[in-house]
């Protein structure tokens, strides 16, 4: 009882959060909404769809590999929902453990590494991603994006030499798997499925770089890195709900370099309402996944 009680108020408050967040914004997004054409909003709509699915995906390789079964598409993108919503929370982890406690048919342990290996992932997916794009922008020579190619091998490397280190952390140690054979295949689809979804966050800020300001491609690159570097410092800045504020702030700094300061805190608040949205959407899948799963249970019964 708990357990359920614990995912209800992850799910509904982080909703609520997410609502505010967005009243709070509501002027800027009257603004942003003129500026950009129709065809604009319909490509960056398709590009937060596009990322949000190749997140369900990364997370139910994740959970494939790491617990030997599938948990479906629905499972999978309510436990995403829980997520995306929980980090609105104060504490920052409570999406984390909300969604290991809704998958009851697998081993606590195995569900703290599938979330592990994710968030790992994806946070240094994300710094390797806008570190590239960046330095694309920087020296303007496109050969630097070739070097997101070996990314998904990369991580799953770090992945192997993180199993292969537990001997030396004891608090891993006692939830390791070393029981079952390192499942590389899957992780390695799950890494790529992450990649895409860096890629899609990328090709979303670069269309806003050039719709809101005309900016070159590569301006647009630098920009696009610079929100992808940031995300990650909100990532690890787990005191912040939602990294809010420290975000934003890295966001401002490091595309400054190409835009000046009031576009780039225009254009941080309004991915800031993208984000939010999507979380939003996520959750309310979450949500509606529930009842249904509810229902076909009790029609069960």
């Amino acid at each position: 009882m708990i357990k359920a009680w614990l995912k209800r108020i992850v799910l509904w408050l982080g909703l609520l959060l997410c609502l505010y967040a967005l009243w709070r914004a509501r002027a800027l997004a009257g603004d942003a909404f003129v500026r950009i054409s129709p065809v604009g909003w319909l490509m960056a709509g398709s590009l937060l769809v596009a990322g949000w699915l190749f997140a369900v995906l990364a997370w139910r390789q994740y959970l494939l590999a790491c617990t030997g079964h599938d948990p479906g598409w629905r499972m999978s993108a309510r436990q995403l929902g829980l997520l995306l919503v929980g980090k609105y929370v104060p504490g920052g982890v409570f999406g984390f453990l909300a969604r290991m406690y809704d998958h009851a048919g697998a081993p606590r342990h195995r569900l703290l590494w599938a979330g592990l290996a994710e968030q790992m992932v994806a946070v240094a997916m994300s710094i390797a991603v806008g570190g590239v794009l960046y330095a694309t922008a920087v020296l303007r020579d496109l050969a630097w994006a070739c070097l997101v190619i070996p990314l998904p091998l990369i991580a799953i490397l770090g992945l192997w030499l993180l199993r292969h280190s537990t001997a030396w952390l004891p608090w891993l140690r006692r939830h390791e798997i070393l029981s079952l054979r390192f499942p590389w295949r899957k992780l390695l689809i799950a890494a790529s499925m992450q990649l895409i979804q860096q890629l899609a966050w990328a090709a979303l800020v670069i269309l806003l770089a050039c719709e809101l300001y005309g900016v070159d491609g590569y301006a647009a690159s630098g920009v696009a890195g610079a929100f992808l570097l940031a995300v990650a410092a909100g990532m690890l800045a787990i005191f912040a709900p939602g990294g809010i504020g420290v975000r934003e702030a890295a966001l401002v700094g490091l595309a400054s370099r190409w835009i000046g300061t009031e576009q780039a805190i225009f254009i941080t608040a309004l991915l800031r309402i993208l984000n939010t949205l999507l979380d939003m959407g996520a959750g309310s899948v979450a949500v509606l996944s529930g009842k249904r799963m509810k229902n076909t249970e009790g029609n069960r019964v």
